[in-house]
Formats: structure tokens, sequence, C-alpha cells
């Protein structure tokens, strides 16, 4: 049993077409367009041969993690949650309490200036899950993102042990 993996690129971000985030304005498109993309992503993934549909992580960071548990929340066989720097929806939240089968794996900085109470966010949506696997890691630092695996060395390696045993331990 292997892990079969799909990342992408929001609109606008890296490799992937579309504008920028901008403002406010731009953030509210970003939003409103990109749950049909992931879903999509998503549809994608779990079609093609050997992958096990049954036993799908996703995550992401900033609007990327607020974007996937809203996609958790839509999907029944995502069982792995990663998020990292971006607060969960109420809605996300709810689903997360309600669904003991999803485990979460949350990551953020006390500090952060980017989402400021996101580890508080974070914290809490990990608490409220019936999961026994799920975990949140609070850092110190301001760092929003991906610059908090280069301040805390630890996280990468924790994450990865996190995921292994969420989707290859069964």
């Amino acid at each position: 049993a292997g892990v079969h993996v799909l990342t992408m690129d929001l609109r606008g971000f890296g490799d992937s077409e579309g504008e920028p985030l901008a403002g406010a304005e731009g953030f509210r498109n970003l939003m409103m367009k990109s749950p049909g993309d992931l879903d999509l992503a998503y549809d994608y993934l779990v079609g093609k041969d050997g992958v096990d549909g049954s036993r799908v992580a996703v995550g992401g960071a900033s609007c990327g993690a607020m974007l996937t548990a809203d996609l958790a929340s839509r999907h029944e066989g995502i069982t792995s949650l990663m998020l990292l720097s971006g607060p969960p929806s109420d809605a996300a939240i709810a689903h997360i309490a309600a669904t003991p089968s999803l485990g979460v794996f949350g990551a953020a900085a006390s500090g952060d200036t980017i989402t400021p109470g996101v580890a508080d966010v974070i914290s809490r949506a990990v608490d409220g899950s019936g999961n026994e696997k799920s975990m949140a890691k609070v850092y110190e630092g301001t760092e929003h993102g991906l610059p908090m695996f280069e301040a805390n060395p630890e996280l990468q390696p924790l994450l990865l042990d996190w995921l292994k045993n969420q989707l290859l331990s069964n």
C-alpha cells in the first residue's frame, strides 16, 4: 500500500492561472471560485486507478487550509485533515466535531500577524474533534504558512509521521 499525492496551486498562486490575490475583493473571489476547483481535484484523485478513496488526506496552508477544511465536510472519503495557519469555517468545525473518523492535524504560530487568533481557532477545532489521533501544535513566533517549517524544524517530520499513521496504519 502506497500513498498517492495530488498537489495544486489555487488560482493566481504558484504556476496556476488566474488573478493574484489582491485585497478583500480578490480574497472573496478566490474563496468563491476555489471550492469547485478543489472538488474537481478531489474527484480526479479518487477516480484514478489504484487510489483508495476511503483513505484520503487533504490539507493546506492559510486560505488553502480554510478551503480544504470545507472540502472535508463535503466528502465522506476524507479521513485526515491538515490545517496550517488557516482557520476552519464554523461549518467545518461542526463537521470535525460530528465526525470522529476524521483526524485533524493543526499547526499555527501564536503570534501569526496574517491571521491573528488562528492558533486559538485551530486548537478549538482539534479539541472538539472526536478522533483520538487529532493533534494541534502551537508554536511561538509570527510565521504564517510554509515559513513555519523553517522556523520549527520538528514540524515537518511530526506532520509526515502523523499522515503516515493516519493513512497507512489500517
